[in-house]
C-alpha cells in the first residue's frame, strides 16, 4: 500500500528478486534525461520547459500541465517515458502557437500538485529556452540514475561476504549488463505486448475489451474497481446491447483522471460500435508504445534463448544447482492477478505459448556472468510490425502504422558505475548505486543483476 505521502512504506516498495525492494521513497529512484542542448537548433517555435515529476508517470505529468495551463496535449511533446514511482527530470516543449492562443507567457518555475487516488503527485516546470523543434527521442544521449535499494539483513549470510560479493557484481556490471527490456516497457499492467498482439491479429473488440477492463494490482482501488464494472456489463463471450451500451455511458462520465486514455476510447465506440475505428481516437504516441512492447517481448524472447543456449554450454543447469546459486526469475507476472474472464479469453484465443512468458534470467555471480556476456550475440532483431513480422503473427494493417525492423545490443555498458553496501541502524542493507545509461536500456536490470550475485 503506499501511504499518504505519495510512495511506499519502509520495505513495501516494488520488490524485485525475491528480498530486494527499490521506490520505498521518490528519491530511491532518481532519473535524469541526458539532452545536449548546444546540438538543438535556435529557434522561437518550441517553448522548451524542464520538468520534473514525482509519484505520476510521464503521461500523467503531461496531463496535470495540459489541464492547469489550459493547452490541449497534442501541443505538448515529450522524448521519453520515465518512471512513475520516483523522482524524475526530463525536457518537454509547448508549442509557439499554443501559447500564443492562450497568451501565456511562461516564465521562471511553476509547480502543481494532484492527487491521483490515494497518491500525491507533483510536477514542476522550469523554462529553459526557445528552440526550432520539440524533443525526439533521438536526441537523448542517455539518462543518469541514483537508485537505492533495501533489504532485512540475514545473519546466515555473514557481512563480510555480503560485502565482497557486491564489490564483485560491481566489478562484473562494468563489463556489462543484459539489455533486457525490463517491465516498465510493457505499461503500469504489463499487457502493452498482449494488446498489441491483439490488434496486429485483428481482433481489435478483444483489444479494446483488454484496454477498457483488465485490472492490475499496480494501480489504485478506484481503477481496478471501474475496469471490474466495465467488464461486468460488457461479457466479450456476447454482442453489446442497448441496456450494456446505456449502462456504459453512464459510467463513462465518471471515470477518473489516470484513466483520460480510456474514457477517450470508449466516448468513441459507444459512438459507432465499431471497436476498430474507435482507436482512431488513440494518439500516434501511444500506438506506438504498445507495438513497440511488441517488439520488445520478442527481443526479450530470444536473448533469453540465446542465453539458455549458453547455460548448456557451461552446464549451469537450474536443476541441478542448489536455489541459492540457480538462476534467478524476475517477472512482472502480468496475468497473476487477473479475472476469470480475461483467463478464459487469453485460452480461446489460443495464444502463441511465449506471449504469456514474462520471466527473464539473471546469472548468480561473476564468473557465470563474464562466461554469458562474453559468449551471447553482440545484437539481437527486432522484428519489424506491419512490413515483417514474426511466423505466428497474422499479417493485418494496422491503421496505415509500421515500424520498421531494427537490432538492438544484446549487452548494454553502464558509464559511470558506482555504489556502495552498508548495514543501516535498523538492520536493513542498503545498496546505492550511481550510473549512466544510454537512451532505451533499463535501470532496473543492471539493478537488478547487481543483487542477485548477493
Amino acid at each position: 500500500m503506499r501511504n499518504s505521502r505519495g510512495y511506499q512504506d519502509t520495505l513495501k516498495g516494488d520488490k524485485i528478486l525475491s528480498q530486494w525492494v527499490i521506490k520505498s521513497a521518490p528519491d530511491h529512484f532518481q532519473v535524469r534525461e541526458l539532452i545536449s542542448l548546444k546540438s538543438i537548433k535556435k529557434g522561437m517555435d518550441y517553448c522548451w520547459l524542464w520538468m520534473e515529476k514525482e509519484n505520476l508517470s510521464t503521461l500523467q505529468a503531461i496531463t496535470v500541465i495540459s489541464s492547469k495551463l489550459g493547452i490541449p496535449r497534442k501541443y505538448i511533446s515529450w522524448a521519453g517515458e520515465k518512471d512513475r514511482w520516483a523522482l524524475t527530470g526530463q525536457y518537454i516543449a509547448i508549442s509557439r502557437r499554443a501559447l500564443k492562443e492562450r497568451k501565456l507567457n511562461l516564465r521562471g518555475e511553476q509547480e502543481f500538485q494532484v492527487k491521483i487516488g490515494e497518491v500525491n503527485g507533483k510536477v514542476k516546470v522550469k523554462l529553459i529556452g526557445w528552440f526550432a523543434q520539440p524533443p525526439k527521442l533521438q536526441m537523448i544521449e542517455g539518462n543518469e540514475f541514483k537508485i537505492t535499494a533495501r533489504r532485512r539483513f540475514y545473519v546466515e549470510i555473514p557481512w563480510r561476504e555480503l560485502s565482497h560479493n557486491f564489490k564483485e557484481a560491481l566489478e562484473a556490471l562494468k563489463s556489462g549488463a543484459l539489455n533486457y527490456y525490463d517491465s516498465q516497457r510493457f505499461g503500469s499492467r504489463g499487457i502493452n505486448h498482449l494488446i498489441g498482439y491483439l490488434m496486429l491479429s485483428g481482433l481489435w473488440r478483444e483489444a479494446l475489451w483488454v484496454f477498457l477492463a483488465f485490472p492490475s494490482l499496480n494501480e489504485t482501488r478506484k481503477v481496478r474497481r471501474f475496469r471490474r464494472k466495465i467488464a461486468r456489463i460488457w461479457d466479450l463471450r456476447k454482442g453489446i446491447n442497448r441496456t450494456e451500451v446505456k449502462a456504459l455511458e453512464e459510467i463513462l462520465e465518471k471515470l477518473p483522471l489516470e484513466m483520460d486514455m480510456e474514457k477517450s476510447l470508449l466516448r468513441a465506440f459507444l459512438k459507432t460500435l465499431d471497436p476498430k475505428s474507435s482507436f482512431k481516437t488513440f494518439p500516434q504516441k501511444i500506438f506506438k508504445l504498445i507495438l513497440n512492447a511488441l517488439q520488445s517481448h520478442y527481443f526479450n524472447l530470444e536473448l533469453r534463448r540465446s542465453l539458455e543456449k549458453r547455460l548448456e554450454i557451461y552446464r549451469i543447469s537450474r536443476s541441478i544447482l542448489p536455489p541459492s546459486e540457480s538462476f534467478l526469475k524476475s517477472s512482472s507476472k502480468p496475468f497473476s492477478n487477473q479475472s476469470d474472464q480475461l483467463v478464459e479469453l487469453v485460452k480461446s484465443l489460443s495464444l502463441p505459448q511465449g506471449l504469456l512468458n514474462t520471466d527473464l534470467y539473471l546469472p548468480p555471480s561473476r564468473d557465470y556472468h563474464l562466461k554469458v556476456i562474453d559468449s551471447l550475440p553482440r545484437e539481437i532483431a527486432l522484428p519489424g510490425i506491419g512490413t515483417q513480422l514474426p511466423m505466428d503473427f497474422p499479417k493485418r494493417e494496422l491503421l496505415n502504422l509500421k515500424l520498421m525492423g531494427s537490432y538492438r545490443p544484446s549487452i548494454v555498458t553502464p558509464s559511470n558505475l558506482d555504489g556502495e553496501i552498508r548495514l543501516c541502524e535498523d538492520k536493513l542493507v542498503e545498496v546505492k548505486l550511481s550510473f549512466q545509461l544510454p537512451r532505451g536500456s533499463y535501470a532496473t536490470i543492471l539493478v537488478k543483476s547487481i543483487l542477485a550475485m548477493l
